[in-house]
C-alpha cells in the first residue's frame, strides 16, 4: 500500500500549487506615486487580490500619468495599451459631457454614501457603461464606480465666506468644477495635480481644488497652503475601475 500512499500525496500536494505564472493585468491609477491612496491599495488592496484570486490574478499598479495622461485612459483601456484603469472619471468631462456630472456633480451629495448608492443600487452603473462606450468604442468594460472623498481645497489665503471666492486664482478640473468655480467670480486654472505643490508654493494660485485632505498632507500642500477648508462642499469625485473588455 505504500505506493499508493505515496503516490496520493503527490497529488494532493500537486493540488495545492500556486499556478506556474500569474496572469499581471497593468492598471494606471489617477493618484500619484506618494499618495497615501497609492500606498494604501498597494499595501492592502494588491495582496487581496492575489490570496482571493489564488494566485491567478496579479495587478501591476502605476501611477498618474505613468502610461498615458489621466484623460486619456478610457482610449489607452479601448485600444489595450493598458489593461484597466483606476481613476476619477472628471478627468474625461472632455470626452464625453456626461462624465462631468458623473465624474463630480459638485455639491450634489451630502455624502460619499449618497454617491455610492447612486453606482451600486441606481442606476449609476449602466449610465457610466453606455458614457464609456461613447469613448472606448465599447472595448471598456466598467467593474465598478465608487465615490472617493469629500475633497479639501487647500488656500494660501482665508477663503472663509462665498465672497471671499471672487478673484481668487483656483486649481480645478476641467468642467463642472471650473464652471462652479467661475460662476461664484474666482479664476479657474487648469492644472495637472503633480504641478499643484508648485503653483501654490509660488502663488500661481491662491488654492486648489486638489484631492483628500490626507494626500494634500503628505505631499505638503498644507505647508504651502496653510488655510485649507475641510470639509468642503466643492467636490466629491467618483472613481471607475475599469477593464480592456476582452481582458
Amino acid at each position: 500500500m505504500r505506493p499508493t500512499i505515496t503516490a496520493l500525496a503527490g497529488l494532493v500536494a500537486c493540488a495545492f500549487v500556486a499556478p506556474a505564472t500569474a496572469a499581471t493585468y497593468t492598471v494606471q491609477t489617477s493618484f500619484n506615486a506618494g499618495d497615501f491612496s497609492t500606498q494604501y491599495l498597494t499595501e492592502h488592496w494588491l495582496p487581496k487580490i492575489a490570496e482571493m484570486t489564488g494566485g491567478r490574478v496579479e495587478i501591476a499598479l502605476t501611477p498618474n500619468g505613468s502610461v498615458v495622461p489621466a484623460k486619456e485612459t478610457p482610449h489607452a483601456v479601448g485600444l489595450g495599451v493598458i489593461d484597466g484603469d483606476w481613476t476619477s472619471v472628471n478627468y474625461f468631462s472632455w470626452l464625453e459631457p456626461a462624465f462631468a456630472i458623473l465624474g463630480d456633480l459638485i455639491s450634489g451629495y451630502d455624502t460619499p454614501q449618497q454617491m455610492a448608492g447612486f453606482c451600486e443600487n441606481g442606476p449609476g452603473e449602466a449610465v457610466w457603461q453606455k458614457a464609456l462606450d461613447e469613448v472606448s468604442d465599447g472595448e471598456a468594460h466598467l467593474v465598478g464606480c465608487a465615490p472617493y472623498s469629500r475633497e479639501a481645497l487647500p488656500a494660501r489665503v482665508p477663503i472663509r465666506t462665498f465672497d471671499d471666492l471672487k478673484g481668487k486664482k483656483i486649481r480645478a478640473p476641467e468642467g463642472l468644477a471650473s464652471a462652479v468655480f467661475q460662476a461664484a467670480g474666482a479664476s479657474p486654472v487648469s492644472i495637472p495635480f503633480s504641478e499643484v505643490y508648485g503653483a501654490l508654493e509660488k502663488g500661481i494660485v491662491d488654492a486648489a481644488d486638489a484631492s483628500a485632505y490626507v494626500n494634500n498632507a503628505s505631499t505638503g500642500l498644507n505647508d504651502v497652503a496653510r488655510y485649507p477648508l475641510y470639509p468642503g462642499i466643492h467636490s466629491m469625485p467618483s472613481m471607475q475601475l475599469s477593464f480592456n473588455r476582452e481582458k
